[in-house]
């Protein structure tokens, strides 16, 4: 072999190892190797590690909220503490869980720290969430900032996606997997009191007026078929679905009764505000106004209303229940029908 060919031959030798250095085959085309590269950005946060509290610290400062597991008689039930240890919604809290699972090492948009203004990443700035072990593990503490922007006013489908990062790295990612958690611990707890119950279930509703005269009670007959009416029709409308038994007899409008159990099915807290047995709670809650009773299939559901509180809120007591609550006064509004409106207008 000549010498130029054997140079050739080297030179075609030096450029295939370059080659290979930069393009790694191997590893598959660019999309696989940029698929191998993403992973949990919470891999400590397994399915199988058991969660022993979750805590959320808002952005711009404030208290923050810790939603943790107790036991009580033994049984693991979540409790929110700084709401006199509720009962949490645990379904938020498995919302929150499955999001931070969900964050990958995809979208990276940084990896100086000195970016992490830019994307309100900072401590103290961004919202931070911790989960720990049943063990006292730390597993996880991410950060959320800002909102990415997007100009949606050329027609595309708006993509809400948050800037995140581990709280001990640098890297910032975008993601559209974050859900935003409740920073006030009332927005934690399970104050929606009739989510088990279905309409079906139900068979009487009753207000007792403990200072006035507008106690009644409608009963239901299921068997009626009720028929779709207009709007003009709905105020004096009685098939005869609901009847008046106390303070007398009588037909009451189908609306009357259906929109009065639409509220009491939908009825939620404002807040948790004490405990009701105690002798702060008990003044605090003041004299009993009215005791609003839903009978059920089996057992019912009563709710006693109190004292109007600041923001014309009203002191409620739920019969089973130890805590003191908050109601807005529009749901009370609701609730607190006299015996005219539960009547059929003639």
């Amino acid at each position: 072999m000549s010498t130029r060919n054997r140079v050739l031959g080297l030179v075609f030798l030096v450029l295939l190892a370059l080659t290979l250095v930069i393009e790694k085959p191997w590893q598959g085309d660019a999309h696989a190797r940029t698929l191998a590269t993403v992973r949990p950005l919470l891999p400590e946060l397994r399915q199988d590690v058991e969660i022993g509290r979750v805590r959320i610290t808002p952005a711009l400062g404030g208290e923050a909220v810790q939603v943790e597991k107790v036991l009580d008689r033994g049984r693991p039930r979540w409790v929110v503490p700084e709401a006199f240890d509720h009962p949490a919604d645990v379904i938020k809290l498995g919302r929150l869980i499955e999001s931070l699972r969900a964050l990958e090492t995809r979208n990276l948009e940084s990896v100086q720290a000195d970016s992490h203004a830019t994307y309100k990443l900072r401590e103290g700035e961004a919202i931070g969430i911790e989960v720990w072990s049943d063990e006292g593990q730390l597993l996880a503490h991410v950060l959320i900032g800002g909102l990415r922007g997007q100009d949606v006013l050329d027609g595309g489908e708006p993509i809400v996606q948050f800037y995140v990062r581990r709280a001990e790295d640098n890297e910032v990612y975008r993601s559209n997997a974050v859900y935003l958690p409740p920073e006030d611990p009332v927005r934690w707890c399970d104050t929606r009191f009739l989510t088990a119950v279905g309409e079906e279930q139900i068979r009487f509703l009753q207000r007792t007026d403990h200072i006035g005269r507008e106690s009644w009670r409608i009963v239901l007959d299921p068997e009626v078929q009720v028929e779709a009416i207009s709007d003009s029709e709905r105020e004096v409308e009685a098939s005869g679905r609901w009847r008046m038994v106390m303070p007398e007899p009588g037909l009451v409008p189908d609306f009357a009764g259906d929109s009065w159990v639409f509220t009491m099915l939908g009825l939620e807290a404002a807040d948790v505000i004490g405990f009701a047995n105690t002798p702060e709670g008990e003044q605090r809650f003041g004299e009993l106004q009215n005791t609003f009773e839903v009978g059920l299939e089996e057992g019912s559901f009563r709710i006693d209303l109190g004292a109007v509180l600041a923001n014309n809120r009203r002191a409620a007591r739920v019969h089973g229940l130890p805590h003191l609550y908050a109601l807005e006064d529009f749901e009370v509004e609701q609730l607190t029908q006299s015996v005219a409106d539960m009547r059929m207008v003639e």
